[in-house]
């Protein structure tokens, strides 16, 4: 066979092969994006906000891609064949089976692998640029949808019909599942404790999970980027309040920026929802995500804001394995005494057990938690080793990571030592 005349060919499978690709990787790009990084780039540019809009009917979309990645494939397909037959015809039939195993194979690794790989590296910045073209394919095949999509849900029915419901299970069933757990030996510790915590969002309070609304970085509207580059911290998120206020109003999850190119971020930020301090954790992950949303704002019974805790916060208490004090066991006893006149306590420890256990009347405070009275008092995040004193009460900081339970000493001292 002549290679040279078969040149438009192979670059005719080139094109089409590129087309393959460029399909693949739009499907692995637009379905790789949350719902998170869905509302933001519904507040972006135009391109932006047409990925979004593109995403409100993904069942089309991926019909769509779908369709023109099997007629594109159809194709490919169709003129490798035609080579290989030309080849076998002339005699070269080891070559004509090198070919089309070869051809194969490249389909599958630069048409459907490797884009794929790619575009979910940078999925919203290859979803911006994909957007556009998948809607003008998405309009081309529109008349063709209702009977894809007939077809789709025929193909349901028929192999995949349903699932039955399971019954309803109780807490004390899954508390029993949990403890049961413990003699399977394929369930390794930090998984019967992960089990653990999950069943322990249900009687846990809201105000014994938080963090101090102050130990996440808080700005007033507009904010820009050059104001982000100004502070350092570790949390992922930040705060914006209020135009008019000091109280929470939005939060922004600031890995979802990497890709962005507004100019004011506070417009790109997701509302917070409010709880009271005596919610459960489990009713507020419940709540985050029937709402799509990160970060619940925490009020006391006077509508103040005491507290914050993201969805991260939760999935990190629930799922860390590492063996330091903050990290324990969440039975362990919140409050231990050490010697006569001197306690160890948690900082998540609320202010009415201290109270109850030390027998002292502790000052009036907007806190709920020992964390948050020594936030308060030193007025920034602790550090192991601070000590002050609140009240009748000396506190001095053992351990404070950045997330977690810190550990501290308590003394009760004499008005008259102050």
């Amino acid at each position: 066979m002549d290679w040279f005349a078969a040149l438009p060919i192979l670059a005719t499978i080139a094109v089409l092969m590129s087309f393959s690709g460029f399909f693949s990787a739009s499907e692995a790009a637009l379905f790789y994006l949350r719902d998170r990084d869905l509302r933001q780039l519904a507040r972006g540019n135009p391109r932006q906000v047409a990925v979004a809009k593109l995403m409100e009917t993904p069942e089309q979309v991926l019909s769509a891609i779908l369709f023109w990645n099997l007629l594109v494939n159809m194709a490919t397909f169709a003129l490798m064949s035609m080579i290989s037959l030309r080849l076998e015809d002339s005699g070269q039939t080891i070559t004509a089976v090198i070919f089309a195993i070869g051809g194969v194979f490249g389909i599958i690794f630069f048409s459907e692998m490797l884009p794929k790989c790619i575009a979910v590296l940078t999925p919203k910045s290859f979803a911006t640029l994909c957007a556009r073209p998948i809607s003008v394919s998405l309009y081309i095949v529109s008349p063709l949808l209702p009977i894809l999509t007939a077809i789709n849900t025929l193909t349901l029915r028929l192999l995949w019909p349903g699932l039955r419901p399971e019954p309803y299970l109780a807490l004390s069933d899954l508390e029993r599942a949990v403890q049961m757990s413990g003699t399977d030996t394929t369930l390794d510790i930090s998984q019967q404790r992960a089990l653990e915590h999950i069943v322990s969002l249900a009687d846990r309070r809201i105000d014994e999970w938080m963090r101090p609304s102050g130990s996440l970085p808080r700005f007033s509207p507009p904010l820009t980027l050059e104001q982000l580059r100004e502070r350092r911290w570790e949390s992922p998120y930040v705060l914006i309040s209020e135009p008019d206020s000091d109280e929470i109003a939005k939060s922004l999850w600031l890995p979802g920026l990497a890709t962005n190119r507004q100019k004011r971020l506070d417009v790109l930020a997701d509302p917070v929802i409010y709880v009271p301090w005596c919610t459960s954790v489990a009713a507020v992950v419940e709540r985050l995500a029937k709402e799509n949303l990160q970060v619940a704002a925490v009020v006391n019974e006077h509508g103040q804001t005491i507290g914050v805790m993201t969805l991260d916060d939760i999935l990190d208490t629930i799922f860390t394995t590492a063996t330091s004090r903050e990290t324990d066991d969440v039975d362990e006893p919140s409050i231990r005494l050490i010697e006569d006149g001197t306690w160890e306590v948690s900082g998540l420890t609320s202010l009415r057990m201290l109270s109850r256990e030390l027998g002292v009347r502790l000052p009036e405070s907007r806190n709920v938690t020992v964390r948050g009275v020594i936030q308060e008092v030193l007025q920034r995040i602790a550090r192991p080793g601070d000590s002050c004193q609140w009240g009748r009460l000396q506190f001095t900081v053992t351990d404070a990571p950045l997330r977690g339970r810190m550990r501290v000493l308590i003394r009760v001292v004499e008005l008259e030592e102050r």
